[in-house]
């Protein structure tokens, strides 16, 4: 499900819903939601070599995407005429809020030093499945 593709009130139509590419080279990421947002309006993407896009690319934008490690000037044109030349546009299924707050919570539940009050019958009681 692809949650981030309707535009926002007041967004501009020119924006990235009719973006061919987006490139971002970020040095750090915490979690970058333009690339998953750039790919639900059918844009190829080139990103920096950095964990949290690899995370993403690997999560959800898979072929739609190209990491390369920052600093090759060469290597980012080629990306980004390749990604230029790829045929038809592309889409990326993200998963809704609710599933994000799940899996969030699946990793606080795995962590040993856990506090344990956060249980999976706590999360159905707060609308999280």
């Amino acid at each position: 499900m692809c949650t981030s593709a309707t535009p926002r009130r007041g967004s501009s139509p020119s924006g990235g819903s009719t973006a061919a590419l987006l490139v971002s080279l970020s040095d750090h990421e915490a979690f970058g939601m333009v690339p998953p947002e750039a790919v639900c309006a059918g844009a190829r993407v080139v990103l920096s070599d950095i964990p949290a896009h690899r995370e993403i690319v690997r999560d959800f934008l898979g072929p739609a995407a190209i990491c390369l490690p920052s600093g090759d000037a060469d290597a980012l044109a080629k990306a980004i005429q390749e990604q230029l030349w790829q045929p038809g546009r592309v889409h990326a299924e993200l998963p809704d809020w609710s599933e994000v707050a799940r899996r969030t919570v699946e990793v606080y539940l795995r962590r040993p030093d856990r506090d344990h009050r956060v249980n999976s019958s706590s999360m159905e009681k707060d609308g999280i499945r």
